[in-house]
């Protein structure tokens, strides 16, 4: 995961879902006993991770590709970015020009990216519920699968178009599997504990995404684990229709 982690900074929302999925795995009984034993899988497991990702981050900086190794980054600018209104919680060179204006007022540029912040979510309830929406909408229902494709938009517009409206198809499909697998998986007698990781992750980066920058491609991640609770849902579509077989047998 942290070598993942060097391409796409998606750890920290695994991160989540493993210590969420260690808390319930930790509060099953007995509890003790699964308390230590998911609470020391926990620590290693974040050890495991700081040190291979530190590690990489230090040759990063001594060969001097990057001086700060990789380090997450600017936060503030990713919120700024994600209550962008006009931007639809995506990257804005409107922020950065506002952000450039208030720092040749004097201010310091972290205080001038928490000013426009500010301005931001200053937009009302229903602008911050509509922009949370969109941004959903944005992530789960963009165009990450076609992508690669974009060069038929002039080239070939209606095999793009229909490359579009299959990959909305396939979201749309995926999603509600993924939902009809996770409760499957849930069902009295044959719940298990494994089944909720991918689930965790889905949810976490569902969560973490209504509050910074959001791009389509940056589903891929959760993607798979969706796909992964896709699965349990084909399986739950296929044991209703052996039941409704044998019945009509």
């Amino acid at each position: 995961m942290a070598l993942a982690n060097v391409i796409r900074p998606d750890g920290l929302v695994m991160l989540v879902a493993v210590a969420a999925f260690c808390l319930f795995g930790a509060v099953d009984r007995p509890f003790p006993r699964r308390l230590a034993v998911y609470g020391t899988g926990l620590g290693l497991f974040l050890l495991g991770y700081f040190l291979v990702f530190q590690g990489i981050s230090l040759t990063v900086s001594v060969l001097g590709i990057q001086e700060h190794g990789l380090a997450g980054g600017n936060f503030t600018l990713k919120l700024v970015y994600g209550f962008s209104q006009e931007r639809m919680g995506q990257y804005s060179e409107q922020a950065n020009q506002l952000i450039r204006q208030q720092i040749e007022q004097g201010m310091s540029r972290e205080a001038a990216q928490r000013a426009v912040l500010s301005q931001e979510l200053r937009a009302g309830l229903g602008s911050l519920a509509a922009l949370m929406e969109g941004k959903e909408r944005i992530l789960w229902l963009g165009n990450a699968l076609t992508l690669p494709l974009v060069h038929l938009r002039e080239s070939s517009p209606v095999l793009y178009a229909l490359a579009l409206r299959g990959e909305s198809f396939c979201s749309l499909s995926a999603f509600a599997l993924g939902m009809l697998g996770f409760f499957y998986s849930r069902r009295p007698g044959a719940a298990k504990l494994e089944s909720l990781l991918p689930a965790l992750y889905v949810f976490a980066s569902f969560s973490a995404y209504l509050f910074i920058e959001v791009q389509a491609r940056y589903v891929y991640g959760a993607q798979a684990m969706l796909y992964i609770l896709a699965a349990g849902g084909l399986e739950a579509l296929a044991s209703l229709l052996q039941n409704r077989q044998a019945q009509t047998d």
